[in-house]
């Protein structure tokens, strides 16, 4: 990064830690939204894991559940704010950054973000499956566009599509060209490309498979979507159980599962620890256009789908989710585990107790302290 990016970059850093100390994020009953089946395999033999509630005018409202497939071991939110809710959160949240002229942005996060770009470039081109002069590139949920301006600046033709209007307006700043929206925009947006990228911005979606549809519907035969997202299996504790914002929560398996239900063909998949220099802790998946019509994808995703899930696995990953003050969740039979938070103030991780600028999700997670009330039976934040 050179030094008149890192003076902007200072320029556009948060002010104060205060602007977001009183906010809170309103939601109803009306407000939720259910998910029944496993979105990757359409089973609905699924587990609840957790629940997490928060006080209404008229008594809890329980308003997020995870529950794990029995089937495939795909962990999603069964029950969540709904779509139109979140977008609601997203233009007041926007607002409020607009009038205050402030973004949130973690420069090292950016610095990182340019450096995975520049590596999967150059892993793509090392593999012959991009040409430099010859990229039409869109990046589908480009948050704050700091990956494409670094292709920007080494030749790339590259545009963005990013639901988040502040993070969009700061790439737009760098010269990036960003169109703000959702996916399902896709078709609208009039241009052709080769590359789609859709870089940690799947498991955010509310529809996966209606997105990879809509991406499949704009491309061409020599078209690549390339899908890259957390890999499940690291996820360590219960803090996930709060993580709204990530809808799903992808195995290389599940991940699988749901792409062959697509008229695309997978070209590679894999953990991207052979594309990236550090550990990412993440999965991907390269597909295109079958190079022959017929029925030969549904029979690959038959046959992908009769791997069986080992039943230990599922309990490892249910265990995982109890928290370590809650020493009486230790089967089966006392879950979901029930979680209270005072309100909700963070669109990512639900709440925090100390709202300030410039830290990561881990250290925001950290912050939060947790008791449980025997009376109650629940785990509260405080």
């Amino acid at each position: 990064m050179n030094s008149c990016y890192d003076d902007w970059v200072k320029k556009r850093l948060m002010p104060s830690d205060t602007v977001y100390s009183d906010l809170t994020y309103s939601i109803t009953r009306e407000d939720t939204s259910t998910v029944p089946v496993c979105p990757c395999c359409l089973s609905d033999g699924d587990f609840a894991i957790s629940k997490v509630c928060t006080p209404g005018e008229h008594g809890v409202i329980w308003f997020l559940e995870t529950s794990i497939c029995k089937v495939c071991g795909h962990i999603w939110r069964s029950v969540l704010p709904s779509e139109k809710w979140y977008l609601q959160q997203l233009r007041i949240r926007d607002e409020i950054q607009s009038v205050h002229k402030v973004v949130f942005i973690n420069d090292d996060v950016e610095s990182y973000r340019r450096q995975r770009y520049r590596e999967l470039f150059a892993y793509l081109d090392d593999r012959n499956l991009i040409t430099k002069g010859h990229v039409e590139c869109l990046d589908i949920g480009c948050g704050t566009g700091t990956g494409l301006h670094e292709l920007l600046m080494q030749g790339y033709n590259v545009r963005g599509l990013e639901i988040d209007a502040s993070r969009a307006r700061y790439g737009q700043e760098l010269g990036v060209r960003i169109d703000i929206g959702a996916w399902d925009a896709l078709g609208s947006l009039g241009f052709n490309v080769n590359l789609i990228l859709s870089i940690h911005s799947l498991e955010h979606f509310y529809s996966p498979f209606q997105f990879l549809t809509a991406a499949a519907d704009i491309m061409d035969p020599d078209t690549l979507l390339y899908l890259e997202v957390p890999d499940s299996a690291f996820i360590k504790d219960y803090t996930d159980s709060l993580y709204m914002s990530h809808v799903n929560n992808f195995s290389l398996y599940s991940l699988r599962l749901l792409a062959e239900r697509v008229p695309l063909d997978i070209v590679e998949s894999g953990i991207c620890n052979k594309i990236y220099s550090e550990n990412t802790e993440s999965i991907y998946l390269l597909l295109k256009k079958p190079s022959i019509s017929g029925p030969n994808l549904v029979n690959s995703y038959n046959i992908y789908s009769n791997k069986e899930i080992n039943p230990l696995e599922i309990l490892k990953k249910i265990s995982q989710y109890a928290p370590p003050c809650a020493s009486n969740y230790k089967s089966a039979h006392d879950y979901p585990i029930k979680y209270l938070v005072p309100r909700i103030n963070d669109l990512s991780i639900t709440y925090r107790s100390q709202l300030a600028n410039m830290k990561t999700v881990s250290q925001n997670q950290d912050g939060r302290s947790l008791v449980f009330s025997a009376s109650d039976e629940l785990m509260i934040f405080q």
